[in-house]
């Protein structure tokens, strides 16, 4: 199933994996297309618990080269910021269908 990718987001990994490394290894570069990166409390990358380092250094590792999206809400909405800035349409939720 060659047309079938991961998609990987970090803020459900927080909740589920136990390793944010050996989720990304298990995956591996043929099969991850694509990474949402955002923190523990949905906010913005470095403001919460997401292991950073061990993230950008596994995808670094396996030769991650597709996108890396911040997905990062207001919490007085339940509408993305990319969402709210771009007058309701998210270029990076488009471009995720295609």
């Amino acid at each position: 199933m060659g047309n079938v990718k991961v998609h990987l987001d970090s803020f459900h990994m927080m909740i589920e994996e136990e390793s944010f490394a050996k989720a990304i290894r298990c995956c591996g570069r043929d099969h991850l297309a694509y990474f949402h990166t955002c923190e523990s409390h949905r906010g913005i990358p470095g403001t919460g618990l997401v292991p950073w380092r061990e993230t950008f250094d596994t995808l670094r590792e396996i030769g991650y080269d597709s996108p890396l999206v911040i997905e990062s809400y207001d919490r007085g909405s339940s509408v993305p910021r990319a969402t709210a800035a771009s007058g309701g349409t998210s270029p990076l939720r488009a471009r995720s269908w295609r």
